[in-house]
């Protein structure tokens, strides 16, 4: 059809293609566009044809749609609100407000309005100010012509009935891929439950634990949740897909060498799930070698937090004040 004859007074033609290959190993998308010449009598005499590689245009409208999807489709009980704006001209797209706490908007706003009125609503006077400085229209549009395409802002937000919570801020950026416009979805959401829940983990591993771990027995995957204030003992990695080669690491690199291989073994997943199979706890003991090249005695704790799943909660708790009283 692209290069059919053309009638006469028929404007220009084009199409986008995916093409590849002889081999099939390379495909790219080619924009043809072909404007007709037609002579005194108005028949179609040839047509000038140009072809651009139009790949990351292509890759950038699927982006874009594909958050436009994701935007259209969000809604959950966290949720606060949720804006599409266009920082190009400085104008509200689209405003939702699902929760009591929302800012009320509309399109006649602009996102100045948006950034302002989410930012009266912030406890803290000077967080409002970082706020307001972090989503400025301007700065944004900078940032994104340098590469930057997203940004987010933890705040503490007080709510109509006088409640103050924790919520999220948060902006992803995208070229319209029509209007070739700088556009901001923009979700705040609820954070309360998980920020608190965060917090409270943080404490009693500063108060009571060196750490505490999450194991996947299934996958060998792990997460490690410890104090962020600096520690005089030395932490194993906060996250590995690889939980038994991270623990022979550590184990070489801090444990005492009458202790290494016992401790490897004890923390390995086929002794762990032996160990749980007829009790609800196993604890094991190591000796650590501190940064300041003392030892420390520590007790490990391993238990199932979902035994169907394989999930074992680890803890580590320093002992060494227990043990020079034993010895």
């Amino acid at each position: 059809k692209l290069y059919a004859p053309m009638r006469p007074g028929e404007g220009v033609r084009q199409g986008d293609f995916y093409v590849r290959t002889a081999d099939r190993k390379d495909y790219w998308w080619e924009r043809i566009i072909l404007t007709p010449v037609f002579d005194a009598a108005g028949r179609h005499v040839l047509s000038i044809g140009i072809t651009l590689d139009v790949t990351e245009q292509k890759s950038l409208e699927a982006k874009y749609m594909q958050q436009k999807r994701i935007f259209d489709s969000a809604s959950s009980a966290n949720l606060i609100a949720k804006g599409l704006y266009n920082l190009s001209r400085d104008c509200v797209d689209y405003y939702y407000g699902e929760a009591d706490e929302a800012v009320q908007l509309d399109t006649s706003h602009d996102y100045t309005d948006g950034v302002e009125g989410a930012a009266t609503t912030f406890a803290n006077s000077e967080e409002a100010d970082r706020f307001r400085a972090r989503f400025d229209r301007l700065t944004l549009l900078q940032q994104f012509d340098r590469g930057t395409s997203e940004v987010n802002f933890t705040y503490q937000r007080v709510c109509e009935d006088g409640r103050v919570i924790w919520a999220q801020t948060f902006g992803k950026l995208y070229r319209e891929p029509v209007s070739n416009d700088v556009m901001c979805f923009v979700y705040s959401y609820d954070i309360h439950e998980q920020k608190t829940a965060q917090d409270m983990i943080s404490t009693v591993v500063r108060i009571d634990y060196d750490y505490l771990a999450l194991l996947d027995c299934s996958t060998k995957d792990y997460v490690v949740y410890a104090s962020q204030e600096e520690s005089h003992t030395p932490l194993p990695s906060f996250h590995s897909s690889d939980y038994e080669h991270e623990v022979a690491e550590y184990a070489h690199a801090y444990v005492v060498p009458d202790d290494i291989e016992r401790n490897i073994h004890d923390m390995s997943i086929a002794n762990i799930q032996t160990q749980l199979k007829e009790r609800d706890l196993y604890v094991a003991y190591v000796t650590i070698r501190e940064n300041d090249s003392s030892t420390s005695h520590k007790k490990l704790q391993f238990s199932y937090l979902d035994r169907s799943n394989e999930k074992v909660l680890i803890t580590r708790i320093d002992v060494t004040d227990v043990h020079r009283r034993e010895q």
